[in-house]
């Protein structure tokens, strides 16, 4: 049997909300996903890399679009866990970025904390919808969908 999730992550990577914070968003997600499987939030010491599963189409440099080598990311996915720098050079035109600049297609981020809902019932959340859940929070959020 196949999982969609539904992910929720500040759109600063490094930022960590309260309990309390993350208390109320969980519940207003909860109020978004009443048939949904389960919603956890959870806190991480590094930051991780918030994927979109078997949704994932590509990754592309924000500067020339050129499409990114799957090798040459999960190479820097490496090093980002090994020491912890978000910084790269991209191949394609030598810009100097980081890692939470390229465009993943589907949307994928990066996090420190992050609220994963599981078979959420739906699709993506509004704009209204995710503002509701970010000011809950304390902070604006970006939202992942993830099958697996």
């Amino acid at each position: 049997m196949s999982d969609e999730i539904l992910s929720v992550i500040p759109a600063d990577p490094q930022w960590q909300p309260s309990q309390d914070g993350a208390d109320r968003a969980v519940r207003a997600l909860n109020a978004l996903t009443p048939e949904d499987d389960g919603t956890k939030a959870t806190w991480h010491d590094a930051t991780v890399f918030v994927d979109c599963g078997s949704l994932f189409y590509e990754v592309a440099c924000p500067r020339c679009d050129s499409v990114l080598d799957r090798t040459w990311l999960r190479d820097r996915l490496s090093e980002l866990s090994e020491t912890g720098s978000f910084t790269v050079i991209v191949p394609c035109c030598g810009a100097e970025l980081t890692l939470n600049d390229l465009v993943y297609r589907e949307p994928c981020g990066f996090a420190r904390f992050d609220i994963s809902v599981w078979n959420p019932g739906r699709s993506w959340l509004s704009d209204s919808e995710l503002s509701t859940v970010g000011e809950a929070l304390g902070h604006p959020v970006r939202q992942i969908r993830a099958h697996y």
